[in-house]
């Protein structure tokens, strides 16, 4: 009689498929590293689900691993199993990575901590899975064979990979864990490389501790950034949004005017009273237009008549002022006229007075002559 795989009933239909090899392989893994562990080990098989992982349940003091034999994604239903035994042989430490969250998220901002948590998570597991299967190739070379050549399907799955350059840290460590290091190489994460290099064989505490360093150093930063464009983009639509609207706004006011001024244009033309109205309306406005262009005329009219008077005042200012230069000019010639009368009568004056010095002169040398003449005959006589 063949033992029976520890399991539940939902995946009995499974098991008897298995061949003895494959039921022996099963049953050679529990109780193996459940003596090396000395803790109980189940395995619970979920076709369809697509799910693959590894709990404690502390009520019946076991841990218990959920696998899907049938999932397309892996080309061995043996490998997923190997896996989660990984979890179990190498101490994941699922409470203590738990305890320490908010002290990874110390630096986060409050409105980046939700999603940060959760990112934290994947992060962790992507540590974890490449830590556990790096120490347990070291044992086993058979499960080493089948992990690389499953990391190569994985690596070539678009859903997983996506086939492009990484554009966030977290895709960059996907890539460079299932050998599309030539994707990171292409993009602003190279350095993920190398973290999952650091990553192998480290301790349980250590792998924490990477999680740590990466978030601080290079997935908050990109959270950060997404967070400002985010808020950019959002700040842009709501402009975009208030704009429209208020064009929408000034738009139907148009129309209402334009309405509004129809409807009184209409109502108007069929008033009778308004039409009279308008008609008194035009009457006053052409009277005041005639009022004022009497007005006007009458301005213009004085305007002229002052114009006249200041012109016949600046005249007879002129025609005084023209006459007291020729006044002016008068008494010049008159005083030039005196002044040349004397002069005439200073020089008659002088030549009366040089006329009476000569005559005088002339006398004397008269006198002269004769008492000359007197004393020559005198001598004579003697």
């Amino acid at each position: 009689m063949s033992k029976q795989i520890p399991s539940n009933d939902s995946s009995f239909e499974f098991e008897k498929t298995f061949s003895d090899e494959d039921r022996i392989f099963v049953l050679d893994f529990i109780e193996m590293f459940s003596s090396i562990k000395g803790k109980k080990l189940k395995i619970f098989f979920k076709p369809n689900s697509k799910k693959h992982f590894i709990m404690y349940d502390k009520f019946s003091n076991e841990y218990r691993i959920f696998t899907d034999p049938l999932d397309p994604n892996f080309p061995d239903w043996k490998t997923p199993i190997e896996h989660e035994i990984c979890h179990f042989l190498f101490d994941t430490k699922f409470t203590t990575f738990k305890k320490c969250e908010d002290q990874i998220l110390i630096n986060t901002p409050y409105e980046l901590k939700r999603i940060g948590r959760k990112s934290i998570h994947t992060i962790y597991n992507v540590f974890e899975d490449q830590r556990i299967e790096s120490w347990f190739m070291e044992y086993k070379q058979g499960f080493k064979k089948r992990v690389l050549k499953l990391r190569k399907v994985l690596g070539l799955n678009e859903k997983i990979t996506k086939n492009i350059s990484p554009t966030d840290p977290i895709q960059a460590l996907l890539n460079s864990r299932f050998n599309r290091n030539d994707l990171v190489r292409k993009s602003k994460y190279k350095i993920c490389e190398q973290y999952i290099k650091d990553s192998e064989k480290l301790s349980p505490k250590g792998s924490i501790i990477l999680v740590k360093k990466f978030y601080d150093e290079i997935y908050l930063p990109f959270l950060k950034e997404q967070k400002q464009k985010e808020d950019q983009k959002k700040k842009d639509q709501e402009e975009k949004d208030q704009k429209e609207k208020q064009d929408q706004k000034d738009q139907a006011e148009n129309s209402d005017e334009d309405e509004t001024e129809k409807s009184d244009e209409e109502n108007n033309s069929n008033d009778p009273d308004f039409n009279n109205s308008e008609d008194e309306d035009e009457d006053e406005d052409e009277d005041e237009s005639k009022s004022n262009s009497k007005s006007n005329s009458k301005s213009n009219s004085e305007d002229e008549d002052e114009d006249e008077d200041e012109d016949e005042d600046e005249s007879k200012s002129n025609s005084k002022s023209n006459s007291e230069d020729e006044d002016e000019d008068e008494d010049e010639d008159e005083s030039k006229s005196n002044s040349k009368y004397n002069s005439e009568d200073e020089d008659e004056d002088e030549d009366e007075d040089e006329s009476k010095y000569n005559s005088k002169s002339n006398t004397e040398d008269e006198d002269e002559d004769e008492y000359k003449s007197n004393t020559k005959y005198e001598d004579k006589e003697e």
